[in-house]
């Protein structure tokens, strides 16, 4: 049936106006409500009985809202582990140092290029960038057996207008072989930030299932940083606040 949206706001946050044309039966209840999907997202929709029954509100819990939930409840400390997550290839993996830095771009002594995957350049421009963060900082922590390799890769990398990774909101670096658990405590012992107050995002489970132990928002990356699990985590965080 035909039907049309009309966006509203009414003093109690956005909302949407769906009129339907033949949805609903003559003798449909005066009020009730069910959970429809909405641009991905669940939302309670609630029927006002209009002209027999012929709109109705929907509070709307969309995208926009949560996004701007988002921005007034941030992390104070944004972490990432590196391999597989931020850039590839693993450490492990590439040919190691000398490392040679080219208008922002690293590469092995082979030639291979250590690049950032997914989304990773545009996320830490971000935080680079954008004034909601100035007073968060961001965490790597890595288990690399590499860490001098890793340290030269976060110098030289370019995420945009010559900020290097080791340059975005005052870094600090736990970056050595062992369960990190043992990285955030370090985190948390140098900053003084509480283990609630902190997001982390890997590609490995167990290293999330361990850390989220010490109260840590964590998110499972397992195809690296992208803005579908930069959201996820952001809204999950701002969730348990």
């Amino acid at each position: 049936p035909s039907s049309s949206f009309e966006a509203a706001d009414t003093g109690r946050g956005p909302q949407i106006t769906f009129t339907p044309s033949t949805w609903f039966p003559p003798d449909s209840p005066k009020s009730s409500s069910f959970l429809i999907s909405y641009t991905t997202i669940w939302v309670l929709v609630d029927f006002k009985a209009e002209a027999s029954f012929r709109s109705l509100m929907v509070r709307s819990v969309s995208l926009s809202t949560i996004e701007t939930k988002m921005d007034g409840v941030l992390p104070r400390l944004v972490s990432f582990d590196l391999d597989d997550t931020l850039w590839s290839p693993e450490m492990w993996l590439c040919s190691g140092a000398p490392f040679t830095a080219t208008a922002g771009r690293v590469y092995d002594r082979s030639g291979t290029e250590i690049q950032l995957i997914g989304d990773s350049k545009r996320i830490s421009n971000e935080l680079a960038t954008d004034v909601k963060w100035k007073d968060s900082r961001v965490g790597y922590a890595s288990r690399t057996e590499y860490p001098k390799w890793a340290n030269d890769c976060l110098r030289n990398i370019d995420i945009g207008n010559g900020v290097t990774m080791a340059e975005v909101l005052r870094p600090l670096f736990e970056i050595y072989p062992g369960r990190k658990t043992a990285h955030f405590e370090k985190f948390h012992k140098a900053t003084g930030i509480p283990y609630r107050d902190m997001i982390f995002f890997d590609n490995e489970h167990r290293n999330c299932v361990d850390v989220q132990k010490l109260g840590v928002t964590c998110v499972y990356t397992p195809d690296g940083m992208n803005l579908a699990h930069w959201k996820q985590g952001l809204a999950a965080f701002a969730k348990r606040k």
